[in-house]
């Protein structure tokens, strides 16, 4: 995944253990929490870009549970922007003046074995314009934009 966080995610490598259990609300809308009692999840965290105010990320999810990368960034401090379940409504708020109008997580790779002919199939997807443009406004807001060495 690629996701934009708020704030500045100072770790470059960071992987995330904090056990997730999904959790029905009163309005029986289902969300996800922290629990020690939740399901193990584990999401790796690789900075790609700072702007200072916010920070592109690489997110590969090791195990696979529902809202897990929207809830390990918000639990490590840096929710992913336009996140209005799980994210911070001030940060979506400053979000949306640079033209981003939904949640910014995108799948970006895919990898799985084909289960009749167990041929690997890898799927790439580049950034969609929307969210292309939100980092082509970043980088023309913020004049010290920093690209992480990998």
């Amino acid at each position: 995944y690629r996701a934009l966080v708020s704030g500045d995610w100072a770790v470059t490598n960071h992987v995330v253990e904090i056990p997730l259990r999904k959790n029905a609300e009163r309005s029986g809308e289902r969300m996800v929490i922290v629990a020690d009692d939740g399901m193990y999840a584990r999401s790796r965290f690789t900075t790609l870009q700072r702007f200072g105010h916010s920070t592109l990320m690489e997110i590969t999810l090791i195990t696979g549970r529902t809202h897990q990368a929207r809830v390990h960034a918000a639990a490590s401090g840096h929710p992913i922007l336009g996140d209005v379940k799980y994210g911070d409504m001030q940060a979506n708020s400053r979000f949306k003046s640079v033209g981003a109008e939904r949640l910014f997580l995108h799948a970006s790779y895919l990898s799985f074995v084909h289960p009749a002919t167990a041929e690997r199939i890898e799927l790439v997807c580049p950034l969609p314009k929307e969210l292309e443009n939100v980092i082509h406004k970043l980088e023309s807001f913020i004049p010290d934009t920093r690209v992480v060495e990998q």
